[in-house]
């Protein structure tokens, strides 16, 4: 079996995430549905059953789908909250602050990026320089710059 490169790893989990993303969405239409119909003449008897919706959806795993529906994140998102250094709230000042710039005419340069997340660090005492490639990564997780 061929090895797979890390574009083509990065790929299948973002397609694994978006077909679990379309679970959850799935179970909570079907729960919203069945809640709805419990005030009507005309109840559904059965809640929405989370392995029907794994196979029908063609997940491998419907335990997955249930600890996602009990809340628990992903290991890898559980992992990338710890490693990074800004807080949800300060890369959406950064996020503004690029949109600003962008309304602005001013093209949004990663140089400034770079500056705003470094004073945003500064202010917490924390006076280490981010990697060379952290602005081009927070671009790309941004969903909001896409």
């Amino acid at each position: 079996m061929p090895q797979l490169t890390i574009k083509q790893k990065a790929e299948a989990v973002a397609k694994k995430e978006a077909n679990l993303q379309d679970a959850l969405d799935c179970y909570y239409r079907e729960l919203v549905a069945y809640n709805q119909s419990q005030t009507t003449d005309n109840p559904q008897t059965q809640l929405p059953s989370i392995r029907g919706i794994a196979k029908r959806l063609l997940l491998s795993d419907a335990s997955t789908l249930l600890r996602r529906i009990k809340g628990t994140q992903s290991r890898r998102q559980e992992a990338a909250v710890v490693l990074q250094r800004l807080i949800l709230e300060e890369e959406e000042i950064i996020v503004y602050y690029i949109h600003l710039l962008t309304r602005s005419n001013f093209p949004p340069r990663r140089s400034k990026v770079r500056g705003m997340a470094e004073a945003l660090l500064q202010a917490k005492w924390d006076h280490d320089p981010i990697g060379p490639n952290w602005p081009a990564r927070f671009v790309a997780r941004q969903s909001a710059l896409k």
